[in-house]
Parts: structure tokens; sequence; C-alpha cells
């Protein structure tokens, strides 16, 4: 049973979460959708059979479709928010019209004490943790929606960081081995 608001009628103990702000959080931080995606979402673009979550051209910057695929978080977060509401928007105010902003940004990112982070942020972060845990230049830009490589080629800064922090790993020293590499007696 729903109530006026698209919320259920469920006690809040069978609720996942209060409101929209911490599901739209983790859908950013692990899809790289732009706010404007994902405040524009709907669910008929969700689809939980395949996980994957489609960027129709009207809801896109650059006007182009695109799939993403969900991972476990994001894919659990639509699963919980879903039983939540019954808008066709996955993020809703009270009578089903789209939401603008994620509500309480400011207050969120007092509480958690971040500084100097906008919810654009979401996507550089996604990006980052991308190319560090090894994913290629092409399949972050084809997940960000970005036209053009070059818009991409700012986060693989961070795999060359990674890179230095590797090789700073070898001047480390070492433990049971002489200087000639030859373990010591």
């Amino acid at each position: 049973m729903r109530n006026g608001r698209g919320l259920t009628n469920l006690p809040a103990a069978h609720h996942a979460f209060v409101d929209h702000v911490k599901p739209a959080i983790l859908l950013a931080l692990n899809s790289g959708l732009r706010r404007s995606e994902i405040m524009r979402l709907e669910w008929k673009s969700v689809d939980f059979k395949a996980r994957t979550i489609t960027v129709a051209p009207a809801t896109s910057k650059v006007k182009r479709s695109r799939v993403i695929p969900m991972n476990a978080e994001a894919y659990a977060t639509l699963m919980a928010w879903r039983r939540q509401v019954a808008f066709a928007r996955v993020f809703a105010n009270e009578i089903g019209e789209p939401l603008r902003e994620v509500r309480d940004w400011q207050k969120v990112l007092r509480e958690a004490q971040i500084e100097h982070f906008r919810f654009m942020d979401t996507r550089h972060h996604t990006a980052t943790r991308m190319i560090n845990e090894g994913a290629s230049q092409f399949h972050v830009q084809r997940l960000l929606g970005h036209k053009d490589s070059r818009m991409s080629q700012r986060y693989m800064k961070a795999r060359e960081t990674k890179l230095a922090e590797a090789l700073a790993l070898l001047d480390r020293p070492r433990s049971g081995i002489d200087g000639s590499g030859a373990q010591a007696a």
C-alpha cells in the first residue's frame, strides 16, 4: 500500500532509506551518472533482470543513449529503493515530479565533514576508482558518456599516480635479502 507521497506505508523498520538522498548518492558513486541523469531517471529505464540502466537521449547531456551496467551496490540500492516508491521517476518529489537537486546535499557534506565536494565530483570519484582498479580509458569514456576521449584523459593521472606508488614499493628496505639480491645466510 502506498501513501500520497509515493512511499509505501510499511513501518519505518521495513524501509531501507528514509528519503531519496542516500540512494541517489550511492547510485551516483556506483554508476558515474550525472546528477541530471539521476534526477530524470525513470523506472522503465532500469532493467533489474539485465542489471542495467539505460540513459535515454532526452536525459543525457550529450543527447545520446547509453547503457550502464549496475554493480552489486547500485543494484541492491535500486532494488531496495524500488520497494519504497510508486512513481514513474526513480527520484521524485511528493507528487511525482522530478527532483532537480539532491535535497540537503550541503547538510550531508557538513555532517560527513567533507569540504569542497560538489555532486558532480561523484562522477570524478567513480572514474578515478575505475581507472585505479584497472579499467581502460575507453571503458571509462563509454560509461561516463563522454563524446571525446580528451574528457576521460584527465582520469589517467590517477593511474599514473598509482604507477608511481607501485614503483615506490621498491624503495622499501628488503628483508632477508642482501644488496646483491641474494638471500642472506
